[in-house]
């Protein structure tokens, strides 16, 4: 399991634990071992929120390789749309290296969570973001349909180019508890050969993991 030591400080710094039964965990003695490298991504943010961006990893296998998608800060895009995700590298989960950062249309600040998962013959890569941190021109263009929530990439391989998806029915926005109209940080889990979305939602009667929805997808052109 990856999980975020520092995350909103001039240094991110990532680790993993690991479980021989799911339940009893010990973390790694080799610990921070997912670090950014600035001659990869930028060393702080240029949005909004000045920290370093370095957190959420994400463990996926491709290839026969291991993998960590981490919510980074690109160097080269503008700073309303400088959010990108860091593709990570491993042997055996004590040494990584940074290799590079998958190619999105720059969208916003922040890639929250960023995972990237194979449905109906696409790559699909999962974000979720703050209204605010998206750069101008979507806000510009979707205005107020924009919301704290997820959203979703689609792209033919699994390192991009991924394009946004102007889909805004992932998650409801009339839901009975308004505060699951804001559900953030989902994952899609797949079981019993369907698709379903799952989050946390933040709530001051106290935060919880929402019930899993099936996802309808009617397409997933860009």
């Amino acid at each position: 399991m990856s999980y975020t030591g520092q995350w909103n400080s001039d240094a991110g710094k990532i680790g993993i634990a690991v479980s021989d039964d799911l339940y009893h965990w010990e973390k790694l003695s080799q610990n921070p071992v997912i670090l950014p490298d600035v001659r990869v991504v930028a060393p702080l943010g240029r949005g909004l929120r000045k920290f370093c961006h370095w957190r959420d990893a994400k463990l996926i296998q491709h290839d026969g390789k291991l993998y960590a998608l981490v919510c980074a800060t690109s160097k080269t895009a503008l700073a309303d749309a400088c959010g990108t995700v860091a593709i990570c590298q491993s042997m055996n989960m004590k040494v990584w290296r940074v290799i590079g950062e998958v190619q999105v249309e720059p969208v916003c600040q922040e890639l929250e969570c960023p995972q990237i998962y194979y449905m109906g013959g696409k790559y699909v890569l999962l974000f979720s973001c703050f209204h605010d941190l998206f750069a101008d021109w979507m806000i510009e263009k979707y205005g107020d349909k924009l919301r704290q929530t997820s959203y979703y990439m689609v792209s033919d391989s699994i390192w991009g180019p991924y394009h946004f998806v102007p889909d805004f029915n992932l998650l409801p926005n009339d839901c009975p508890d308004s505060h699951q109209n804001v559900q953030y940080a989902n994952q899609f889990v797949k079981m019993k050969g369907a698709w379903y979305v799952m989050g946390t939602v933040w709530s001051e009667e106290g935060d919880y993991l929402a019930d899993g929805r099936k996802l309808t997808f009617e397409n997933f052109d860009c």
